[in-house]
């Protein structure tokens, strides 16, 4: 009995030790590159790699880039957490879900018209909805970073250190989650947030010297001007 006994520790011993295994493979400091003075994380390279590989096959309308991309998703959300971009760990959320939303509408398409197709064409936003969407960003920008300054002492026990720049990384935020619902409706100023939002994340990212993830972001923004040509061409074949 006791042999069984000290067997079922060791057993529990080793599940907690490869617990604490998994959990230490996907901290920051596991480097995996070493280039100069940066180093570049496990965590880092593989969230870089399935955020492209989602982007890649979402281009090519691939029902598997929701599911990847939760991957990147949640891999993002956590280095965003361990480098202090806590606006960016809620921005993952909602982008978790968004994506869960995407992988539902993909899998379960609901018919409109007599075709059975969705009909939906690239468009502009009024001027007067573009000033709404300026004033909605900037206004966005300052609540959240006001939040963010302090969310270390609103909520210590989750967040237990400063944010590192709230406001840079609350317009991040906001422009992000207003870009995907535009990018949803097809309205061509989707791309014009996602520029703004592109090159603030590569000075942000930069800063924090997680230079790989800098430079997805520079790829997104290669992305986002090829994107806004083409809906630009789009809207005028349509007229």
């Amino acid at each position: 009995m006791k042999c069984f006994i000290c067997r079922q520790k060791e057993v529990g011993k080793s599940g907690t030790a490869d617990m604490e295994s998994l959990s230490d493979f996907f901290l920051k400091e596991n480097v995996v590159l070493t280039l100069g003075d940066y180093r570049m994380s496990w965590i880092e390279l593989l969230a870089t790699l399935f955020n492209l590989i989602a982007v890649w096959l979402s281009a090519r309308e691939k029902v598997s880039n929701w599911w990847i991309g939760l991957i990147g998703i949640s891999l993002f959300m956590s280095l965003s957490y361990q480098v202090r971009l806590y606006a960016d760990v809620f921005l993952q959320l909602f982008f978790f879900v968004s994506n869960c939303i995407g992988w539902y509408r993909w899998t379960h398409p609901v018919q409109q018209g007599n075709n059975g197709k969705l009909n939906l064409i690239v468009s502009e936003l009024s001027q007067t909805m573009r000033v709404l969407m300026l004033i909605s960003v900037l206004t966005g920008t300052l609540l959240l970073g006001l939040f963010f300054v302090k969310v270390h002492l609103f909520l210590p026990d989750y967040f237990p250190q400063p944010a590192a720049f709230p406001f840079a990384d609350s317009l991040i935020m906001a422009g992000s989650i207003l870009a995907q619902l535009l990018l949803i409706n097809k309205k061509i100023e989707s791309w014009l947030l996602w520029i703004l939002v592109n090159c603030t994340a590569i000075f942000v990212y930069a800063q924090r010297e997680i230079y790989l993830t800098s430079l997805l972001y520079a790829m997104f923004l290669i992305i986002s001007v090829k994107g806004l040509r083409e809906w630009q061409l789009s809207i005028k074949k349509n007229r």
